[in-house]
């Protein structure tokens, strides 16, 4: 009990992404739900898996996901079926300021977003743009990635959270 109002445990709960909780079969179901509810009231928009096999180890860790290559820009299925992703180039520049309105209006949807985007706000850097259980980061990409001549995203949700025709249009209204 003590844990659930220890001050570092609730800072890494509170900048957690994703939680994974383990060894859920040598505990008793009263304190695995008490453990539920405080992450719940300390971190309500965060990820929670129980046991190691709900954790979609494919979806946090392999690279072959943030691969746009090739992408035919329809929403499909990811490497965990709970989840699925979306791939969205532009050859053309974005304008900052319609970018963050179409954040604005999806992010909450989004489990996970990443790339690197190319805005007319500014020209010859490359940004990169993360989105996190609704948070949003934009800052300048770092140099190993900023070669790159259109902009890249690949988003990430639960099934059936991702429209692709929907989403693809609601990100090409950002281009400049």
């Amino acid at each position: 009990a003590a844990l659930l109002d220890d001050p570092l445990w609730l800072a890494q709960l509170k900048a957690a992404d994703f939680v994974l909780i383990t060894k859920d079969d040598l505990v008793d179901a009263g304190p695995l739900e008490a453990l539920r509810a405080r992450i719940a009231q300390v971190h309500p928009r965060a990820f929670v898996f129980v046991g190691a096999a709900g954790l979609p180890g494919d979806l946090l860790f392999s690279q072959k996901l943030h691969d746009a290559a090739g992408s035919d820009r329809r929403a499909r299925p990811a490497a965990a079926p709970v989840f699925e992703t979306l791939a969205w180039t532009s050859a053309s520049p974005l304008s900052l300021r319609k970018f963050q309105r179409v954040l604005a209006e999806i992010s909450r949807r989004l489990v996970r977003a990443k790339g690197i985007l190319l805005f007319d706000d500014f020209a010859g850097s490359p940004m990169l743009v993360q989105v996190v259980a609704g948070r949003v980061t934009i800052s300048a990409c770092p140099p190993g990635l900023a070669a790159q001549a259109a902009s890249t995203l690949v988003l990430i949700a639960r099934s059936g959270g991702l429209d692709g025709t929907t989403l693809t249009a609601v990100l090409d209204s950002a281009v400049a």
